[in-house]
Order: C-alpha cells, then structure tokens, then sequence
C-alpha cells in the first residue's frame, strides 16, 4: 500500500516544485531587478503571471491524472479542480505579497493567474491530452 502511494505522489512533484518557484519569486520585493520600471516591465511581468498559474494548473491537472497524458479522457471535473486549484494558490500567492516590502495584492494579477490558468484548461481539453 505504501509503495502504490509514493508512486502516485511522484506525479504531484511537479506541481509541488512549481509552486515553490512562485512562492521564491514572490518573496523578492523586485523579481525583474535589471528591468527599469516602464510599460514593458509591467507586460513582462504580467505575461510571467500568466505563464506561471498556465503552468500550475497544467502540473496540478497532471498530478490527477498520475501522469498519465495519453488514451485518457479529459474529464471536466479533473480540468475544474485543477483551474480552482491554481486559483486558490494564486489568492494565497497575493496575500503573502502582503507581507512582502515593496509588494502589494493585485486584483489585476489575481486575474491574469485565473486566465492562465483557464486557458491551460482550455488548451488540455481541446488537445485532449
């Protein structure tokens, strides 16, 4: 029974480690120190927003589906938890930027993470994958 549970808990490492990522980049009071602050610099880190939680709803849709992409079909139910899963991190993603100096919670990169987040779901769906 415990090596049937290590074995699906190696496909939620991803996911794990990729929240991790975000939580490290969000800690930092500037995550584009090198960038001057400008129009660019906020497209930047929008469309990292957006890579980011299209990347955590990918790893965590992943996850419930033990790694297995191929010859199965993608249910809807796996695609919602996956999306309000990224979501919910996203949220709690803001609010730790809270605690961080230089930092605040943004209603606009709240919805650039659920958009990522959608479109990953979308794109798992049309691709089936």
């Amino acid at each position: 029974m415990k090596n049937c549970t290590l074995k699906k808990f190696r496909f939620w490492v991803p996911a794990l480690i990729w929240m991790g990522i975000i939580f490290v980049f969000s800690s930092f009071p500037d995550p584009m120190p090198l960038v001057k602050p400008s129009a660019l610099k906020e497209w930047i880190g929008r469309i990292g927003h957006f890579l980011e939680y299209a990347g955590l709803a990918f790893w965590l849709y992943f996850g419930q589906v033990d790694g297995e992409l191929t010859e199965r079909e993608v249910s809807i139910k796996v695609l919602l938890i996956s999306f309000l899963g990224a979501v919910a991190y996203a949220l709690t993603d803001e609010v730790h930027q809270i605690y961080v100096p230089g930092r605040t919670f943004q209603w606009l990169d709240l919805g650039v993470d659920a958009a990522g987040a959608a479109v990953s779901m979308v794109c798992v769906k049309a691709l089936d994958v």
